[in-house]
């Protein structure tokens, strides 16, 4: 028989608990906590249950895991019961389970259970309760954190109040959380200020920007629902879309001139658009530095070494600014939507457009022609383009042959990438919009 170590924090909304091989680690454990955590010692033949019972802490060893299955099972007679099995030789001799309105260990666990039911996540929206069993529909608690400055903002979202609260005190000594809006420092004339709140949600939730202040929105079924929402009302919003059970529990996304999220979000959304993962973040996570995109990259199977290039020098390094070029001419011919140009410049640069997203969704632009040019600012690719729909002004989403007085079908623009770290990301954008092949670094 094995001794197992274990203690528990406890609030209103979640339990965690910490199990340990030895018991010097357990105290040094405690020592990190707060006073009004519990704690005690279990004896376990081959594996143990960290879990919640009745609202209480229930920690129990188990001569199998038979016997630990059995007994996670009859959890629907037990009232609301709740978590997660380990051996008793714990990897790193620490196991972590987090219960609240979901179940979650560390990695080192054998199952999860809820109500009865073994590896399912029941208290997500849409899980279908086994026969004999009522399974309630349950919501998740998700513990919310923003910080502003100006027009910037970072809202950090958590499933443990308690990581809220520590992140509360971490931002601000004066920032405690519960507080629904509270100025740094205390300075009531400045720009920068804290807030926090709950919400509940049930298999995703936004966090996002909308007039100048932070939200954090849980009422939706599923992220289809919520990408809808975002269509239809999101116009002047801008975030990200979480699932309920975050990945280290927590969630982030950084509001600027544009929006960013820390790789845990479902998608990203700004101005009335969703952006797919894939769209934006996955081709951004090819090219996190500048020095990265010039030290070696792939496109279209054909390997470019640019080294650093001189934007003032063109002939310097001819062959890799034509080595590129080659590679953008596989967009010329090619037609897109106003929406995907946009998505391609980016926002900042794009600026907010006037049409709305039915008009962006509908225009027409094709690729007409890619060059090397020079400006004042050096040598940059550009991609020349003709468009079929005005995006800003008074006559914004109509078609420039229905606005009276014009007699053209086509205006004409570009887009113009330099050797820059913002040009790195530009460049990845129209590589995978257009099809050219992944960037491999």
């Amino acid at each position: 028989m094995a001794k197992i170590f274990w203690i528990a924090e406890k609030d209103e909304f979640s339990i965690e608990i910490w199990a340990f091989n030895k018991k010097r680690k357990a105290e040094e454990k405690a020592m990190e906590l707060a006073p009004g955590f519990s704690s005690g010692e279990v004896n376990a033949g081959d594996c143990f249950i960290l879990g919640r019972a009745d609202k209480k802490t229930d920690v129990k060893g188990f001569n199998s895991v038979a016997d630990a299955k059995a007994y996670a099972e009859k959890g629907d007679t037990r009232g609301e019961t709740a978590g997660v099995c380990f051996p008793i030789k714990l990897k790193g001799g620490m196991g972590t389970a987090y219960i609240a309105s979901h179940v979650e260990g560390d990695g080192k666990e054998l199952f999860t259970f809820q109500y009865g039911e073994l590896d399912r996540e029941l208290n997500v929206g849409g899980a279908e309760a086994p026969k004999g069993k009522k399974v309630q529909e349950i919501k998740a608690n998700i513990f919310w954190i923003a910080e502003k400055s100006g027009d910037y903002m970072k809202i950090f979202a958590f499933n443990n109040k308690r990581k809220a609260e520590k992140k509360a005190t971490q931002l601000s000594s004066d920032f405690t959380f519960g507080y629904t809006e509270i100025p740094k420092d205390g300075n009531e004339d400045g720009e920068n200020w804290f807030y926090s709140g709950m919400t509940n949600a049930q298999s995703c939730f936004l966090l996002y920007r909308e007039n100048g202040m932070p939200h954090a929105d849980g009422a939706f079924v599923d992220d289809a629902e919520a990408s809808r929402w975002v269509e239809d009302k999101g116009y002047d919003a801008a975030g990200a879309c979480f699932p309920v059970k975050l990945k280290g529990g927590m969630g982030e996304v950084e509001l600027s001139s544009e929006a960013d999220a820390n790789g845990t979000q479902l998608w990203i959304f700004e101005n009335g658009e969703v952006y797919e993962s894939k769209t934006i973040l996955e081709s951004f996570k090819y090219v996190p530095t500048f020095e990265s995109f010039i030290g070696s990259q792939e496109l279209n199977e054909a390997k470019v070494k640019l080294g650093r290039m001189d934007a003032y020098n063109v002939d310097k390094h001819s062959e890799k600014w034509e080595a590129v070029l080659d590679i953008l001419k596989g967009a010329i011919g090619k037609t897109i939507s106003g929406a995907d140009l946009k998505k391609v410049i980016g926002n900042q640069q794009f600026g907010q457009q006037d049409a709305d997203n039915k008009a962006m969704k509908a225009a027409k632009v094709e690729i007409t022609d890619v060059r090397i040019a020079n400006s004042t600012f050096g040598a940059q690719w550009s991609i020349d383009y003709k468009y079929d729909t005005e995006f800003f002004g008074n006559n914004a989403g109509l078609k420039f042959k229905d606005i009276p007085g014009l007699d053209y079908e086509f205006a004409t623009e570009d887009i113009s990438i330099a050797p820059t770290p913002k040009g790195s990301k530009t460049l990845a954008r129209v590589a995978d919009m257009f099809s050219l092949g992944d960037i491999i670094l």
